[in-house]
């Protein structure tokens, strides 16, 4: 499969945004630091003809990239770089410097990528930008537009895993999709995002009132494993049980999770910065209730959403299918050995 970059630009916000330095919390720096890369399937219109209210072809490049600027208004870290403050912690440097956007076409179909999806660095290296992610400065955020030969379109969207987290994105990707669509900036985002992160700043003096043994170094110390990616059906029990899961986190716990990070911190550990679990466990994000599929920028929502590249071994994400009477997937990274072992023990036989 080949992918051919047919323009590629910084798009910085439509109007004039706030210019600082955004403090991020013990949880933003806790996460790996990269973007999240993502793909959105939209099939080839049937029948094939210019789309939209204003009669554009089909995913219109400029209109799309003219809703970009004006959604990054409102999302503004977004059009920013990672940094540092005086002394020394990683922050966003919101400069209104823009976010990459890229325009390519694929030589390939819809049925060819998405027919028996499995994420893989290669639909990574395909459909989404990529850029070094790690240290300051690099971009918080990148997408593509890929036109593939059947008609159809995948976007790829990166974005940068300190800014937002899955709620974040999607209620970006909401906004966006919706100014289009032609909606008032009112309409589009109704409940403006909330950048101020100081409410999630430790305690003074700081303490953990739980046990956090996932966010202990001692505990991730794992190193990278060759891994292959299986998607399953969920049924209603196992579904439940991971419900059942996380019914303890509440604020208590929260607040006792950023103060041990803090504790961590005053040590000169990192916990949970980007170490990798052993191999006897998996860390299962959930996107259950998210709007993933509230994506439509005027000619239809996607067909299909889901992560373009897992993050490593023993990593999971719980999504909802595009059709709900489909049920619920889950997307696994295991170790190629463990799989028969893994599939008898998750469908229970």
């Amino acid at each position: 499969m080949k992918v051919d970059v047919v323009e590629s630009t910084l798009v910085a916000p439509s109007e004039e945004t706030p210019r600082l330095g955004l403090w991020l919390s013990n949880l933003d720096l806790a996460v790996p630091k990269t973007h999240t890369p993502l793909v959105y399937y939209y099939p080839a219109p049937t029948p094939p003809a210019p789309g939209g209210a204003d009669g554009e072809d089909f995913f219109s490049p400029d209109r799309i990239r003219a809703a970009l600027a004006k959604a990054l208004v409102l999302f503004y870290p977004l059009a920013g770089r990672l940094g540092v403050d005086e002394g020394g912690r990683l922050q966003i440097d919101c400069n209104g410097k823009g976010a990459l956007f890229v325009v390519a076409k694929a030589d390939c179909t819809g049925e060819d990528l998405f027919g028996n999806y499995e994420p893989s660095p290669d639909i990574r290296r395909m459909f989404v930008p990529f850029a070094p992610s790690g240290d300051p400065p690099c971009l918080m955020a990148m997408f593509q537009v890929t036109f593939l030969k059947c008609g159809g379109v995948v976007l790829g969207t990166g974005i940068h895993h300190v800014t937002m987290d899955g709620v974040g994105a999607f209620h970006f990707v909401q906004t966006w999709t919706g100014l289009a669509r032609g909606l008032a900036v009112s309409d589009a985002c109704p409940s403006p995002p909330f950048h101020d992160r100081t409410l999630l700043r430790p305690r003074s003096p700081p303490r953990a009132d739980f046990d956090h043994p996932v966010y202990s170094p001692a505990y991730l110390n794992g190193l990278p494993r060759p891994f292959v990616t299986r998607v399953y059906s969920v049924s209603a029990k196992l579904l439940a049980d991971l419900k059942k899961a996380v019914e303890h986190v509440d604020d208590a716990y929260v607040r006792s999770v950023v103060d041990y990070l803090e504790l961590e911190s005053e040590k000169g550990s990192h916990a949970a910065r980007g170490q990798l679990m052993p191999e006897s466990d998996l860390w299962v994000v959930s996107w259950l209730g998210m709007p993933m599929y509230d994506a439509d920028f005027g000619w239809g929502a996607p067909k299909f959403v889901a992560p373009a590249q897992m993050f490593g071994s023993g990593t999971a994400y719980v999504t909802q299918r595009a059709d709900r009477d489909d049920g619920i997937a889950v997307l696994f990274a295991l170790e190629p050995e463990y799989l028969k072992c893994f599939e008898d023990v998750f469908y229970g036989e």
